[in-house]
């Protein structure tokens, strides 16, 4: 027995793990499958080895954002540039390490002395605590990386001095994140030469929306070099390229028109998610949120079925603009006429379809065809243990999936 069956391509607005990701602390209009989250030092250890992860997670609703399967975008910030006035750090922290006050055009703060061996240990302290916390079961999808500098990017005011560099800076400042942290994407703002370049780093660009900007980080990406604060960069060819994952919109261009050159850059990223800085101006809004992310879609699956049982050929399409982030388990459920049940896991990885490619894969079921009431295609989320609906695609579901 040999049958065939399609389906046409419809776009999917809310997908899971990539679109815009506004403050967590912003109203949640439910269009979102992603929420950006930055705290300072000071929130996370008011006191000395006595941390508050607890307290933010019942104030910031971590509860209900694992049973919607909403993710976060998170970033630790020591210094953020503003005119408040209590600094980003902890007192008992300044108390042993140096600082100096600083005032410029984007506002002032605190730029503690990074190389300090007192403030190394104990941000390694922290890092390996928080992991423990909150960076386990995938809650916060995207880590982005260190925290040091103005507003955690990794650069700050030329008078305040250099940032650490080194095994110092690896071992004590991007190592932790690495030790701890399970099942999230760490993101990079910039590619020195020091990183442990075994590691998958991932990037992210806070001048999205600026043209001369972007140009200027990408080819600093592809090629290295020496970069505008004097450190040396590693240049990782069109492979640095492909590993971008995300950033934020420019202050310079919130309200800036969807030119063609802009739509046309932000297609060539292949960026998954943007926030917490988004475009203002409408039209921006919804041109550019239609260049985010993967969309996927199973566009045919051929069933050849015997007495020994059903081989199931599945052609999978991305006509969206990036490959899908994670390795979620995809499988194949099905029930018989007789009301028993079951599941089996696809050897597929997602993460493998890059965007406008196509691909098959073939599983094995153990009976006939004809001896299946029911059989569909599940995406399941390890988060909520629950199956999402990502496919690009008119079908009717079964078990949380696509009913073949």
């Amino acid at each position: 027995m040999y049958r065939i069956k399609r389906w046409e391509y419809q776009v999917l607005q809310n997908r899971p793990l990539v679109g815009y990701a506004p403050d967590l602390r912003q109203v949640d209009t439910g269009r979102t499958s992603l929420r950006f989250l930055s705290l300072n030092w000071r929130d996370l250890e008011p006191k000395e080895g006595e941390f508050t992860f607890r307290d933010w997670e019942q104030r910031l609703g971590f509860c209900k954002l694992r049973q919607q399967g909403q993710r976060l975008v998170f970033r630790l910030i020591l210094d953020n540039p503003s005119r408040k006035e209590k600094p980003d750090l902890p007192d008992w922290l300044l108390e042993r390490v140096p600082a100096k006050s600083y005032v410029g055009p984007f506002g002032s703060g605190l730029a503690p002395d990074y190389n300090h061996p007192f403030l190394a240990l104990a941000y390694q302290r922290l890092v390996l605590a928080l992991g423990q916390a909150w960076g386990q079961d995938g809650l916060l999808a995207y880590v982005q990386l260190g925290g040091l500098g103005h507003w955690g990017e990794w650069h700050q005011l030329a008078g305040l001095g250099p940032l650490p560099q080194g095994d110092f800076a690896q071992r004590f400042y991007v190592d932790p994140w690495l030790a701890t942290f399970q099942n999230c994407r760490f993101c990079l703002r910039r590619a020195f030469s020091w990183l442990d370049w075994e590691q998958a780093y991932a990037f992210y660009h806070d001048e999205l929306g600026d043209l001369a900007q972007t140009r200027v980080w990408l080819d600093e990406l592809r090629w290295g070099g020496l970069s505008f604060d004097g450190a040396q960069m590693y240049g990782l060819g069109e492979v640095g390229l492909e590993r971008v994952l995300g950033g934020e919109w420019s202050s310079n261009c919130l309200w800036s028109p969807p030119g063609r050159d802009l739509l046309a850059q932000m297609r060539s990223l292949a960026l998954s998610f943007l926030g917490p800085a988004l475009p203002q101006n409408p039209k921006t809004f919804q041109a550019v949120e239609r260049c985010l992310g993967y969309q996927l879609w199973l566009s045919q699956v051929r069933f050849v079925s015997s007495l020994l049982g059903t081989g199931l050929i599945l052609t999978w399409e991305n006509r969206g603009v990036a490959a899908f982030p994670f390795a979620w388990p995809v499988f194949v459920n099905w029930e018989t006429w007789q009301g028993d049940r079951g599941r089996q896991l696809l050897s597929l990885d997602l993460r493998r379809l890059a965007a406008g490619q196509r691909s098959r894969c073939f599983t094995w079921l153990t009976k006939p065809l004809l001896a299946y009431k029911f059989l569909s295609l599940s995406i399941e989320d390890p988060l909520s243990q629950k199956s999402f609906w990502i496919f690009s695609q008119k079908g009717k579901k079964w078990a949380g999936g696509l009913l073949l």
